[in-house]
């Protein structure tokens, strides 16, 4: 599942980092020289109901994805962070559109939520954008057929 968030985040033109806290996230962001990142943030958390009849297992994947952008400066005007913040919403979407399509036959992204960030920091650079949480079904095999 992983590899396919990254897939998708690089799909979308953004740069892709992993970062289990910010801490690590300012490590990575600060050598990159790109204006958007997609962030695969934090723990990931899976829950799992096991079914008797066929040896699957439906996994429920917890997981926070940011979208972010260098802001357009310190005392940027909240329109000009509102452009920035909408055409990440746009990018979000995206995610999630294409998020859906790795999902299992029968199943859909029930509920996910989206909160605007209004500065990460990053060394001397800020980062504004997304912050969105989703829960994503996936099928796993867990006993020979």
């Amino acid at each position: 599942m992983i590899n396919e968030i990254k897939a998708i985040i690089e799909s979308l033109g953004l740069q892709y980092i992993r970062a289990i806290n910010n801490n690590d996230l300012s490590e990575r962001a600060i050598t990159l020289e790109v204006n958007q990142l997609g962030v695969l943030a934090g723990l990931i958390s899976i829950d799992a109901e096991l079914s008797e009849n066929s040896n699957r297992a439906l996994e429920t994947w917890e997981i926070t994805v940011l979208f972010l952008e260098l802001s357009p400066g310190i005392d940027t005007p909240g329109e000009e962070i509102d452009l920035a913040l909408d055409r990440l919403y746009l990018i979000a979407i995206e995610f999630l559109k294409s998020l859906q399509n790795i999902t299992p036959n029968g199943y859909f992204l029930e509920s996910y939520s989206l909160e605007s960030t209004d500065s990460v920091n990053i060394s001397s650079e800020v980062l504004i954008g997304w912050e969105l949480k989703v829960n994503v079904p996936r099928t796993v095999q867990i006993c020979p057929s």
